[in-house]
């Protein structure tokens, strides 16, 4: 399983959901009043919110549980894959 697919996969198992249409139409996963997650093709990983990008860290699944947390997006209850 790549990188980009397990950082997908992380944030459809803890409830977001793609959004095709965010994002200019490349898709973003969005999570009710959350920041938005764009995960691009094997570079980066961006955190948006009404005020624009805010973070961006590496497609890597570590990094992005990290920054998730780190952003009070998710609780430590989070789901794996």
């Amino acid at each position: 399983m790549t990188q980009n697919t397990r950082c997908r996969q992380f944030l459809i198992r803890n409830g977001w959901k793609l959004d095709p249409k965010c994002k200019g139409g490349s898709g973003a996963y969005i999570k009710g009043d959350q920041c938005a997650v764009e995960v691009q093709e094997e570079e980066q990983i961006v955190f948006l919110d009404d005020t624009g990008d805010f973070l961006t860290v590496p497609v890597n699944y570590y990094a992005l549980i990290g920054a998730l947390l780190e952003c009070r997006q998710i609780t430590a209850a989070y789901v794996s894959v």
